[in-house]
């Protein structure tokens, strides 16, 4: 049924009304501003992306350029001038232009050593290689000697790679950086926030849009064009040039390229296209079981083929140098560059496929939820707990093989020793091992040590909370064969869910502090010696301490089949120390007996004759002659078995800056008291009801009333001062004149 026309004098009313309406409307808008639109952060960040890519595409222009300048007769001085001031436009528009576009207010041109650690690095890199943009075209005249022909293209190529590279080290910079912390304004004007524009946002909605999907698919493109253009280089160091130098210098800006590919799309990329989860650049046995497979397959190319450049380079630099040539073969072995190229470029394709195929954690932290097999988060797990327990093997294992090849290769044997020297010997600077300058807090909570966490199935009970405002130094028991759990249990979420903000500081003997590679591992994991200072130290930073009050006794008596646990209570100047801290400090100090069923389970030592043992704890601090074993027989590595930490009930320690013996000898038993009420409160629930603790001397215990009652009868005097042995020099000395002896016979079976 079709609807009635209005009559003439309907529709004039109607009209008149939509008149009326439109004149209120527009006298609304003329007496109130309207409302600024909103600004798509989006749109405007894909404008920038746009502005970027065409400087990449001028740098690439730039290469065409110079590489072809010779098609262009007497114009090609012309063309090559225009090329390279094409390639460093490019760059010095990316980080100018692009920079103020992408950050607006918070930009700065001139900004050393700020937004962060990764866009410091990439800008290093990149004004490195802008120097070599301008540098190279240079070099030239003064090869122009030996080389006169093939130097000026060589050089001139390489100059336009270095344009390439350090436009793609000022995108990726961009992509890093970290916008400057702005103090808020003073609260006593109102007006004193007008002049400050915002600060922008979108730019984490930008990148996981669609059209920054586009954008990453376009970086991953440009270093798969860098990796080409890498092949490119090395089959013309093959093809083109006959001297050593200027192949020598394709070669080097070959592997430089090859290698900021493949990382810039793993590291940069990932991280791009991942932004909203915990993507990380090492994460081993992660992320899917394609996307292991081709990482895999990925990093073996790229190790093969740059292991096959840096042996032609090692021949090219013999040759230059006119030295014979330190490898025990000749370049006939090597296969051609062109094949090297191709593998090169195999690498960063898989390298990008597997970026499709990421699985991320549904947690951070969460290593339960890392979608390896569970045969390779087993071998995971293993590989973790393994190189962790066999620190100073792995050092000593270096050391050996450096001796076995110091006759096949001399100098490059003696080499390695002498730059390591150097570079190593500046890390105890500052006494590390007293101030803890090395530690590394960002550390706490890293995936490793979950691991370890689910290789032993790690569960914590408390007796007690244990409230983060209050200081603690607490005692783990006991020592077994390696008392490695001490060092990393603190460092699991595990831990951190428990007893949240209590971040202790492990002290451990100063003879560890020495030995290269455990030492490094240990400082940055916040170790500190197990010393007076030490402790003091260890409180004044971290807030906590945590070492093992038995000692190297302990380890003689660890038995896996001994179900009765021998504690060494022997040491007492932690309780004298406790006390004389307690009574520096404003906050209150406690002592926490902590116990870990199954610790002694993890490994046995080899039987070897007790006086022997004893005589190198008294003359080196430590039982350097033993022998660990573990699962299967093999050496160093544990046995998985069920650890549980008992925390025990903390035990306040009272303020006495010169405590008395009678003082010490009863915190001591209230201590070694509490540990026994642990062992006993949860050995049922870790499946240990038949251990039974051996206090070696034997302890009374002591209760909390009778703590109270007996502690304000002992007269408070001041005795003696107490002198604690310090052994910091017999340590270092020992140490030092083992690598000393190590360093000699490297000298002379290299020369001898």
């Amino acid at each position: 049924m079709r609807p009635s026309r209005l009559s003439k004098p309907e529709y004039n009313r109607a009209h008149n009304t939509k008149q009326t309406q439109r004149m209120n409307r527009r006298k609304v808008q003329k007496t109130s501003p309207a409302p600024p639109p909103a600004e798509d952060d989006s749109q405007e960040y894909s404008g920038v992306a746009k502005f970027v890519s065409r400087n990449v595409l001028l740098s690439l222009l730039a290469i065409v350029v110079l590489f072809s300048a010779d098609i262009f007769g007497e114009y090609q001085h012309l063309f090559l001038s225009a090329g390279l001031l094409a390639g460093l436009l490019a760059i010095i528009l990316t980080y100018t232009v692009g920079g103020r576009m992408f950050f607006s207010a918070d930009w700065s041109f001139f900004q050393p050593l700020k937004g962060g650690g990764r866009f410091i690095v990439f800008q290093i890199i990149g004004w490195t290689f802008f120097a070599f943009t301008i540098a190279l075209p240079w070099l030239p005249w003064l090869l122009a000697w030996h080389f006169p022909q093939e130097a000026i293209k060589v050089l001139i190529m390489c100059a336009g790679a270095s344009a390439l590279v350090g436009e793609i080290m000022m995108v990726c910079s961009l992509l890093t950086y970290n916008r400057p912390t702005r103090p808020p304004p003073p609260p006593t004007t109102a007006t004193t926030t007008a002049g400050i524009p915002e600060p922008r946002t979108g730019f984490k909605e930008f990148l996981l849009s669609r059209r920054g999907y586009h954008v990453w698919k376009s970086f991953i493109g440009l270093q798969a064009i860098l990796s080409i253009f890498a092949c490119a280089l090395a089959i013309l160091a093959d093809k083109y040039t006959t001297a050593e130098m200027p192949r020598l210098i394709l070669t080097f800006f070959a592997v430089m390229c090859f290698s900021l590919s493949l990382f810039l799309a793993y590291g940069v990329g990932g991280r791009w296209k991942y932004y909203s989860t915990e993507w990380r650049f090492y994460q081993p046995f992660s992320g899917g079981t394609l996307f292991i497979v081709l990482q895999a397959l990925a990093w073996a190319l790229f190790s093969l083929s740059m292991l096959v450049f840096l042996f032609d380079m090692h021949f090219m630099l013999c040759h230059v140098l006119d030295i014979e040539y330190l490898l025990p073969f000749d370049r006939s072995y090597l296969p051609s560059f062109f094949v090297t190229s191709l593998v090169g470029v195999g690498a960063q394709f898989f390298n990008a496929a597997s970026l499709f195929f990421y699985t991320p954690q549904s947690a951070p932290g969460d290593t339960s939820a890392l979608s390896a097999p569970p045969i390779l988060a087993s071998l995971r797990q293993l590989s973790v707990v393994v190189i962790l327990f066999n620190l100073e093997k792995i050092c000593g294992a270096v050391i050996l093989l450096s001796i076995l090849f110091a006759e096949f290769l001399p100098h490059v044997i003696v080499s390695v020793w002498l730059i390591g020297a150097l570079i190593y010997l500046p890390t105890f600077r500052g006494h590390p091992s007293r101030t803890g300058r090395r530690n590394v807090p960002s550390l706490r909570g890293y995936w490793l040590f979950d691991e370890l966490a689910n290789y032993f199935r790690l569960s914590i009970q408390c007796m007690a909370p244990l409230d983060p405002a209050h200081k603690y130094i607490m005692g783990f028991h006991p020592h077994g064969i390696l008392p490695v759990t001490c060092g990393w249990v603190h460092f699991t979420t595990l831990w951190s869910a428990v007893l949240p903000n209590i971040t202790p500081a492990s002290l451990t003997s100063t003879v560890v502090h020495y030995v290269p590679v455990m030492r490094d591992v240990l400082q940055m994991l916040a170790g500190l010696e197990v010393t007076k200072e030490g402790f003091a130290r260890g409180l004044e930073l971290f807030g906590s301490t945590i070492f093992v009050p038995g000692g190297q006794r302990e380890m003689l008596e660890s038995r896996s089949e001994d179900r009765h646990v021998v504690l060494s209570t022997h040491h007492r100047g932690f309780v004298r120390l406790a006390m004389t801290l307690a009574a520096k400090n404003t906050e209150d100090v406690y002592l926490v007996p902590l116990y870990s069923f199954g610790e002694t389970q993890l490994l046995d030592n080899l039987r070897l004759p007790l006086v022997l043992q004893q005589w190198c704890i008294r003359l080196l601090r430590a039982n350097v002659v033993f022998f660990p074993y573990g699962m299967l027989g093999l050496p160093g590595v544990p046995r998985p078995e069920k650890l549980t930490l008992a925390v025990g009930k903390p035990v306040l320690v009272p303020r006495i800056a010169h405590p008395s013996n009678e003082q010490v000898t009863l915190l001591h038993r209230r201590f070694y008291t509490e540990l026994q009420n642990a062992f006993d409160a949860f050995k049922e629930e870790a499946g240990h009801g038949d251990d039974q603790l051996k206090l070696t001397p034997e302890i009374t215990p002591l209760t909390h009333e009778e703590w109270e009652r007996e502690r304000a009868l002992v007269p408070e005097s001041t005795p003696a001062s107490h002198h604690g042995r310090h052994h910091h020099g017999r340590e270092s000395a020992w140490v030092g004149l083992t690598l000393f002896i190590f360093f000699a016979i490297v000298l002379y079976k290299a020369y001898g």
